[in-house]
């Protein structure tokens, strides 16, 4: 019995993985206990800061959605500002402390500040049945915060928050679910934007000299946020919760008939 048992579970376990594997071209994980550093991230290209003007693209411009959100903030008064990135830094909130990646601007005293930073990713990955992971800290003095896609022909989907807690939290964002989601409060599709063809993620924050910021950690500008994680993670499909569902039933029920 035991042995038809595991002729059963094994191979339905080896399926599981080989479904899992089959989607791990996205997938991906920076940061504190990622599978790549912030500065690992910044020497290769994969992060990097946005800079205003110019024609959108990875690392250049204001998106359509950011664009939308934010002419509906501070009466449509907002700038892009020039973003300094600096990696592997230790951010407090008071209970949780972790080694981020901060990002720090001057802000302006009338406009809302609109500061952004990119991961882009090396091939244009598909983000169906994924998921987008990500922590974040900002301080008092932040307004916005948000997360964008950018495909490959620079058109936009964004998720949009305001006035965040100053403390850790993490969010969670399924880039196929065109709605709002999880602590987001608007969500932002341009029209023919293409889930298939990703080229980067896009992490916005947004505040103003009028909402004093305490004293940036990296020493870079006036106002800052910080990041400590980053990724990318596969979203079972139906058939692999089935057959994980298959696999540990019959294991289950194995260990059951043994007991009696």
């Amino acid at each position: 019995m035991k042995r038809k048992i595991t002729s059963i579970v094994v191979p339905l376990l080896l399926l599981v993985f080989a479904n899992s594997a089959a989607v791990a071209n996205p997938l991906f994980s920076i940061g504190e206990g990622g599978t790549q550093t912030c500065p690992q991230g910044i020497d290769t290209g994969n992060v990097v800061p946005v800079t205003p003007g110019g024609l959108f693209q990875p690392g250049s411009g204001l998106s359509y959605a950011a664009e939308q959100f934010y002419s509906s903030q501070n009466g449509g008064n907002f700038i892009q500002s020039v973003a300094t990135l600096r990696p592997d830094i230790f951010i407090s909130d008071g209970s949780e402390s972790h080694l981020s990646l901060v990002m720090s601007w001057d802000p302006s005293e009338t406009d809302l500040g609109v500061v952004t930073w990119d991961y882009v990713y090396d091939a244009d990955p598909d983000l169906t049945n994924t998921m987008v992971h990500f922590s974040l800290y900002p301080p008092p003095g932040v307004w916005d915060f948000s997360l964008e896609l950018i495909d490959a022909a620079g058109r936009s989907r964004g998720w949009f928050a305001s006035g965040p807690a100053p403390a850790w939290a993490s969010h969670w964002i399924r880039p196929d679910v065109a709605a709002v989601q999880g602590p987001f409060t608007h969500f932002f599709d341009q029209p023919g934007f293409d889930i298939t063809t990703v080229v980067a993620i896009r992490l916005d924050e947004a505040g103003m000299l009028s909402s004093p910021f305490p004293v940036d950690p990296a020493l870079n500008g006036v106002a800052w946020n910080a990041w400590n994680h980053l990724s990318v993670t596969a979203v079972p499909e139906p058939s692999t919760f089935t057959l994980s569902l298959l696999a540990l039933t019959s294991f289950g029920m194995h260990r059951l008939r043994r007991r009696r």
